[in-house]
Formats: structure tokens, sequence, C-alpha cells
């Protein structure tokens, strides 16, 4: 059948109108919400196949539905970003040259059996017009990163950078990327007054190679961050943290 993004397809749920990195002239953007669908945020863990998630998510984009992931944890929330990379690749075919791109929301996971009250990470997913990765990584985090004070230079090089501009995280391993999107939920908090009515701060996951000392080749995961229409209903749920 045709593509979920394709004109015939597209549903009131569709959110248009987002700007490429580096771009002046809007491209377009689309978050798909199922508005009144009881569909369940699928589940990241420690554990989980990255491959299987990403179906699972492309899955759900290609049939023009909302989809989220929730996370607990930073093991967790790694494999969650790993997963829309790879989903980037299996929805190739249906939506040629865009990406998956997600907004955060933090929100309560009451007490069970295995864990205690905590709060987690839900992912709400969107697709983006492929952007281009920077050569070098505009912040670095690690482990021992303060998330205010990186989300106050995140806030202000995207200020810096106009409406169309984006700014690119990087940290290596699960710790850091940790870090790196707590501070991307800080900077949501201070882009508010910066960002037009239902816009809001998304993030790529991505990846660089770095050449290592011994010949070996890395990976350092970044997160290009960029403005965007919201992927995910305003209507404050009961489990939700502001």
């Amino acid at each position: 059948g045709a593509p979920a993004s394709s004109a015939a397809n597209m549903t009131p749920a569709l959110l248009l109108a987002q700007r490429a990195c580096g771009v002046a002239a809007k491209t377009i953007l689309h978050g798909v919400r199922l508005m009144g669908s009881s569909a369940e945020p699928l589940v990241s863990a420690k554990q989980v196949n990255a491959g299987n998630l990403a179906g699972a998510v492309a899955g759900r984009i290609r049939n023009g539905h909302h989809c989220s992931v929730d996370a607990i944890g930073p093991e967790a929330s790694y494999k969650a970003m790993k997963a829309f990379m790879l989903a980037t690749e299996y929805l190739q075919e249906s939506n040629p040259g865009m990406q998956v791109a997600f907004e955060l929301e933090r929100v309560f996971a009451p007490a069970t059996e295995k864990q205690p009250e905590t709060v987690k990470m839900r992912f709400h997913t969107a697709l983006v017009k492929q952007l281009q990765l920077p050569e070098q990584a505009d912040i670095l985090t690690s482990k021992n990163t303060n998330p205010g004070k990186a989300a106050a230079t995140l806030t202000n090089l995207l200020v810096e950078r106009g409406p169309a501009g984006c700014v690119c995280i990087g940290g290596m391993g699960s710790l850091a990327m940790n870090m790196s999107l707590k501070t991307l939920q800080v900077a949501q908090k201070f882009m508010l007054k910066h960002l037009e009515a239902e816009e809001v701060l998304l993030a790529v996951a991505d990846s660089q190679d770095l050449p290592a000392d011994d010949g070996e080749v890395k990976k350092r995961f970044v997160l290009n961050c960029l403005r965007g229409p919201q992927a995910r209903s305003r209507e404050k749920r009961s489990g939700e943290k502001t």
C-alpha cells in the first residue's frame, strides 16, 4: 500500500511543518497521534533486543499510528535511542529521507513487586527530514555532567542559531547519554519562552565514528536537538511530572 506519509493518508492527527537543520525553508515533519486511542506505549529495558524494538516502532509509524516508548534507567533509555536509529533504517522504504525523532516526557511509575516508585522516561516519536550530522558535537556529556549548565549552553546555542538551527549533544555510553537526556529535559523548560505555540524541543538519535589510538573505531552517540511541532497531546495525564 501507499506509505503512511503520503497525502492520501494524511489525517488531522498529522503534525506538519518542520525545519531541516541549517535550512531556512520549512520542510515536512509529521508526528502521528491516535487521537483517543488506547494504544499502550512500547517498553524498552536493559535486556531488550534493540532490533526487535525498532521493528515495533517502525511498524506503528508506518501504519500512521502514534508510537511512544517507556524506559526506566540509563540502560533502557540507551536501548530506546538505539532502536530509534534502527527504526529510521527500517522506514526508508515507506518514508525515504526521514528520521525518527522524539519528544521527552517524565511519567510517574508506581511501585511494583520488582521495583520501588520511580519516574520513567517516555519518548514520543515523530518523523523529521534527515538531518546532516555535524563533524563535532557542540556539547559533550559524561556521567558527571551538570544537566542544568549543559541545558543553558544548549538553549543559548539554539537561540543563537535561530528557528532553523539545531544543536548536537554527544556522549560515550549509557551513563553519558543519560545525562544528555537530562540536559534535554531541562532545556525543554528553558526553551519555553523561545518557542512558538505548539512548538517543542525534539531530538534525533544518531552516532559518529571516532578513530581510536589502537586503530579501532568507537561509536559516540549523539542527539541532534531542534525545534518542531509537538509529538504528543498536551492534556496532562495523571502520571505526568512537571
